[in-house]
């Protein structure tokens, strides 16, 4: 399974503008937590280089006042502990939740709601 540093090293190469970027530097302004076990989300800084660098993913747009609601803080904790490819939060009056893997954005698209998506997680893991 790929880590956070063999994704980082992959955008790398696949940006030819993106020299200026050492390791160092894209694993902290890519990366919500740069920290050894941070997790899978990006910054904005970083789905913006992902996407630039083609890399595939999938985009559901959601209403935080529909149901499964907002994203929680637990939410989030469960989305750290096991997503294993990256993935990207925008939180807004739509929030968006964008997947860079294909198992995750499947299994998300099948529960429809942020809140029954976590439950799963939970229950696989």
């Amino acid at each position: 399974m790929p880590t956070r540093e063999d994704y980082t090293r992959k955008v790398i190469e696949l940006l030819a503008d993106c020299n200026a970027y050492s390791l160092d530097a894209a694993r902290v302004s890519w990366w919500q937590d740069s920290r050894g076990q941070g997790g899978m989300r990006l910054t904005d800084c970083g789905h913006k280089q992902f996407s630039r660098a083609g890399l595939e993913y999938w985009q559901f747009d959601f209403d935080p006042r529909s149901r499964g609601g907002w994203p929680k803080p637990r939410h989030l904790l469960v989305l750290k502990n096991h997503l294993t490819a990256p993935y990207f939060l925008q939180i807004g009056k739509k929030a968006t939740l964008v997947f860079y893997g294909s198992k995750e954005a499947t299994m998300f698209a099948l529960y429809g709601n942020i809140d029954s998506f976590v439950q799963a997680l939970k229950n696989l893991g």
